[in-house]
């Protein structure tokens, strides 16, 4: 009998176009002459009726037939095999794992047909292994199992060895590996070199180094883009640079903030951009400028932080038009914050300030990141700068001084509190103090840098430097520096550790 031409007749009848026919017909071919023992028993042209066996175990499964044909592209055997053996097979390791049958076969079906080829007992048996191998409880790894099927082929064994090599690959430990696998299950059957060169690759496009990389993506909760095709993250980094007219630096420091935007469409990208542009009543530069600046705005329902807008428009008693044009140009992080908070925090400001609810409202309108400052951090500010008023520092009415410069208290504490360790040190040394609260932090640094007698070109702080005759004063001068930094109060300076 001619098996490879009743088999392309049948595939043919399923809608098959010609290419994918022969690739097909090939391996059913070599599966029909196995199975008739290369010619020595007959097999039944039934055996052959592919579109009466997709539609019976399209039914016997709880599913459409044509997620069977789209199954055999995957495993064209899932034609050939008898129903009621993938039946048996389905029924048995859907038992075993507590699931239902038609939600195995949905899970199965799409990319990994050829499980339900395997025998239960032997898929069961790689399920336990590997949860308890990989010490994950066994709710989580079903879960994993159903989103990523293919791993139930995989024993213990390989798992675990697929774990400790791509973890070490990618600088993170097993457990962290483990983690990230949790989220993208493919993590555990890509081979360690694919990821590790997909992970360098990704962090290349960003500027960052492997370890860099992996931190970045943890800390955000965003481990599953390890095992991203970084030629699919420059694609979209180039066309969704050119569809929002951005530099190429400044998404990609976006892409820092939120790393999950590396894997959005561009044109859902810019669909979203557009949407806040007509819902918000600005234009669409304005609002990829307040993306970039915010980027979690991105990732959010652009109806929901219109509401947002509404809503605080409300709370504020002002003009909505004017209040969403205002937030999009100068404060657009207070688009994603959820008003009720917003409200609460303008209460509780005036509350520890004494400043009164309508009069704190006029400063948040002038100075927008108000909006989003802890109160406690504003009522610190007001205590420096009375300490200031009493110390000679800042000699000017301090409601005065913040009515007309409401963003002085939104000043960060630590901003603060290097102004006044510059101003004490500059009255020590005989140097006037200038526009104390006026000038920028850079500026304050330097100048403060250069009393201590350190030059504040150096950016770095290293004990290198301070060697000298002088050594016990140097070494007390430099550990103060470096506790400085580590404070967060010199943000331009680092400290090297090197003898």
């Amino acid at each position: 009998m001619d098996y490879a031409g009743l088999i392309r007749v049948n595939l043919r009848a399923l809608g098959f176009d010609e290419s994918r026919t022969e690739r097909m017909a090939a391996s059913l071919t070599k599966i029909a002459k196995f199975l008739s023992k290369d010619g020595a028993v007959s097999l039944s042209p039934d055996v052959f009726d592919f579109a009466l066996k997709a539609e019976n175990t399209a039914r016997m499964l709880g599913v459409e037939k044509s997620v069977i044909v789209k199954a055999a592209v995957y495993d064209a055997t899932i034609l050939i095999r008898n129903p009621d053996t993938v039946l048996k097979n389905a029924r048995e390791i859907s038992t075993l794992l507590g699931v239902p049958l038609q939600k195995y076969a949905e899970a199965v079906l799409p990319h990994s047909p050829h499980l339900l080829g395997r025998p239960a007992p032997y898929l069961y048996k790689n399920f336990k292994g590997a949860a308890d191998a990989l010490k994950i409880d066994e709710t989580d790894y079903l879960k994993m199992c159903l989103k990523q099927p293919t791993i139930l082929r995989l024993g213990p064994e390989s798992l675990l060895q697929t774990v400790t090599n791509a973890a070490a690959k990618i600088s993170l430990t097993p457990a962290q590996y483990i983690s990230a696998a949790m989220k993208e299950p493919s993590l555990l059957y890509k081979k360690p070199e694919t990821t590790a060169q997909n992970v360098l690759e990704s962090a290349a496009l960003l500027g960052l180094s492997v370890k860099s990389y992996a931190s970045l993506l943890r800390k955000h909760g965003q481990e599953q883009l390890l095992a991203h095709d970084p030629k699919t993250f420059a694609r979209n980094i180039d066309e969704t640079t050119s569809l929002l007219g951005v530099e190429r630096a400044v998404y990609i420091k976006a892409v820092k903030d939120r790393p999950t935007i590396l894997a959005y469409n561009p044109e859902t990208l810019k669909g979203k951009v557009e949407d806040m542009a007509r819902l918000l009543g600005v234009t669409f530069p304005e609002a990829v400028r307040a993306c970039m600046k915010a980027p979690p705005l991105i990732t959010l329902d652009m109806e929901e932080i219109s509401k947002n807008v509404d809503t605080l428009a409300a709370f504020l008693q002002t003009d909505r038009a004017a209040l969403a044009q205002k937030l999009v140009r100068q404060g657009p992080q207070a688009l994603y914050q959820n008003p009720n908070s917003i409200h609460e925090r303008l209460q509780e400001t005036s509350r520890l300030t004494g400043i009164s609810p309508a009069e704190y409202m006029g400063l948040a309108l002038k100075k927008v990141n108000l909006l989003w400052r802890a109160p406690e951090a504003i009522a610190h500010n007001l205590e420096l700068m009375t300490l200031f008023n009493k110390k000679g520092i800042l000699e000017r009415d301090i409601k005065e001084f913040y009515t007309g410069s409401p963003d002085i208290l939104a000043v960060s504490p630590t901003n603060f509190h290097l102004r006044y360790l510059y101003a004490v040190a500059a009255d020590r040394s005989g140097e006037k103090s200038f526009s104390l609260l006026k000038t920028s932090r850079k500026e304050i640094e330097e100048k403060y840098m250069e009393i201590l007698g350190y030059d504040p070109k150096e950016k770095t702080i290293s004990r290198r430097a301070f060697y000298g005759d002088d050594q016990p004063v140097r070494e007390k001068k430099h550990t103060a520096m470096v506790g400085l930094i580590k404070r967060g109060i010199l943000s331009t300076f680092t400290y090297d550790p090197a003898p």
